[in-house]
């Protein structure tokens, strides 16, 4: 008997953005990870008694649990990095924006504003004379 599974009909851009909203979710997660293990730490010194060397004890194998968790968390978010940076790789650039017009010379009031209709311009040098100063 054959395992057939069904894939969801997604486009390129969907699942390029699937993958950054799960490596945002997860490095939340990673967050909520770390916030956690701070907690841990603030209340095992605050219920730390210094006299009692059971409980500095304790504080010292909580403080290697917390030590491993966080050497995790950062070899995760490495991971993490780099899977958004393959992925990122994939986006395609938006198209630049056209380049700004450059402002009409100040001839060019002068050429609109000729006492005598601008057709007696012959046609090449009218278009030559609005192209070289962007009229």
């Amino acid at each position: 008997m054959k395992c057939k599974i069904e894939m969801p009909n997604i486009n390129k851009n969907d699942a390029l953005a699937a993958v950054v909203a799960s490596v945002a979710a997860e490095e939340n997660a990673l967050a909520s990870l770390i916030q956690a293990e701070s907690e841990k730490i603030r209340f095992a010194i605050e219920k730390t008694d210094p006299e009692n060397s059971v409980s500095m004890e304790l504080l010292a194998r909580i403080n290697e649990s917390v030590d491993s968790v966080i050497a995790r968390t950062v070899e995760l978010q490495g991971i993490l990095k780099e899977k958004l940076r393959l992925t990122l790789g994939h986006i395609p650039k938006p198209p630049a924006p056209p380049p700004r017009p450059c402002p009409p010379s100040p001839i060019c009031k002068e050429f609109n504003n000729l006492p005598f209709p601008i057709d007696m311009f012959y046609p090449p040098q009218k278009a030559e004379f609005a192209e070289k100063y962007n009229c």
